[in-house]
């Protein structure tokens, strides 16, 4: 019988808690290790019944994980992703990827350089619906986009921040929290928006494509 994979979460925060709480669902994974810089929060993982650690080398001189999640606040996934990929693990990085398309950049490099597996969280793409709209496009069923609109517009309320305070700081917002999203189910979907195409196509052959993305509060 093949082991479970030993998986092991980096941050016990309000997204990190659900992706340990599915991990230890599921009979082909196994919970190894949680990485949590907060106390508090170490305190509540400490009732998982695995080892917990404060930062990702003090977890990485005991244990070996197969895979790690990291789902921690947006500026700490270039040190954590990098520690990761440098320890040769498989990661899986909560969206956004990075703060800067410098760090994103920096943290994608190393993953290819290492030939290590790195897939950031765009939940979104296994949507049914978001599927659906792959398939009807792809398969020509409306013939060939000359133009696509795609709005998502959410109303935050104040809950939405309170329960994960970094929503409201650096490296967060509705452009990397939210029209990331957006423009990941356009490239899912095959769609190929005029501004990100290659120089040598034709403009009138490309598709043009406009997002609406905006989180209203009451705050």
């Amino acid at each position: 019988m093949t082991q479970p994979l030993a998986i092991a979460v980096v941050g016990y925060g309000l997204i990190g808690r659900r992706h340990a709480a599915i991990i230890q669902q599921l009979p082909e994974l196994h919970l190894c290790a949680v990485v949590e810089a907060a106390s508090a929060a170490r305190k509540d993982a400490a009732t998982l019944g695995v080892p917990v650690f404060e930062d990702i080398e003090t977890m990485l001189a005991e244990i070996e994980p197969q895979g790690a999640v990291v789902a921690t606040p947006t500026p700490a996934h270039p040190e954590q992703c990098l520690a990761l990929i440098a320890a040769n693990i498989p990661t899986l990085v909560e969206k956004p990827i990075a703060v800067t398309s410098l760090e994103a950049a920096a943290i994608t490099s190393a993953a290819q350089q290492a030939d290590v597996p790195l897939l950031v969280g765009h939940h979104r793409r296994y949507n049914g619906m978001v599927r659906a709209a792959k398939q009807v496009i792809t398969s020509g069923a409306i013939g060939e986009l000359r133009a696509v609109q795609s709005t998502c517009w959410f109303y935050k309320p104040d809950y939405y921040f309170e329960v994960a305070p970094w929503r409201t700081k650096h490296g967060a917002g509705p452009i990397s929290v939210n029209l990331v999203h957006d423009v990941e189910q356009e490239r899912v979907t095959k769609i190929d928006i005029a501004d990100s195409a290659s120089a040598d196509q034709p403009y009138s052959e490309l598709c043009h494509g406009s997002i609406r993305s905006s989180e209203v509060s009451g705050r």
